[in-house]
């Protein structure tokens, strides 16, 4: 008779897993929005944070679809791919774990 501790392993580690997709992705989101309204001093507050992700994504999307705004932030098309990657990967997670009896 298995035992249901062992069951759920590999269900709740791989919602566990989804569940930091969906943070890291409400963080690069939250990222993209600091970006776009943050000017000055404010934005020197977000720019290590900006280097950090910089450099954590490939260099192929790396500075693609950067657009300036009237508002004299940027909107970083990058980082809001991040962010929908890290959402889709929290989906196919949460479907996957899901799926696991």
């Amino acid at each position: 008779m298995p035992n249901a501790s062992h069951d759920s392993a590999p269900k709740a580690l791989i919602g566990a897993v989804g569940f930091a997709c969906r943070v890291a992705g409400w963080a690069v989101t939250c990222l993209v929005i600091a970006d776009l309204l943050f000017t000055g001093a404010a934005r020197s507050t977000v720019l290590p944070l900006n280097t950090l992700l910089s450099r954590a994504i490939p260099e192929a999307i790396s500075g693609s679809l950067v657009i300036a705004t009237p508002l004299g932030g940027a909107f970083r098309g990058d980082f809001a791919l991040v962010a929908v990657l890290f959402f889709v990967f929290d989906w196919v997670l949460c479907k996957i774990a899901s799926s696991l009896r």
